[in-house]
């Protein structure tokens, strides 16, 4: 579908990214957006999203709002109904 985007944002610190970006290609994550957000120079993704452990899934809708800030992982049936929950809401 193209309204719908699957991004991954790394908060590894810069001596894990290696690591980070190996597995990127390894699980063929690479034909999405993967992106840093470089807390150790300035970035505030983990406290403006209250990130406090990994892995964590956040569905966005539409408008930019946050619909469920604890979405469920990939490998789980409850995600499609995430997504269509922020699909239909107005």
């Amino acid at each position: 579908r193209k309204d719908i985007i699957f991004l991954t944002i790394s908060t590894d610190r810069s001596k894990a990214r290696a690591t980070w970006a190996k597995d990127i290609e390894k699980y063929g994550m690479s034909v999405m957006p993967n992106l840093i957000a470089d807390v150790e120079n300035g970035s505030s993704f983990e406290t403006d999203y209250c990130v406090i452990g990994l892995p964590r899934y956040i569905i966005i809708d539409r408008k930019g709002r946050i619909a469920n800030a604890f979405a469920a992982g990939p490998d789980s049936e409850i995600i499609k109904q995430q997504i269509q929950q922020a699909l239909t809401a107005k």
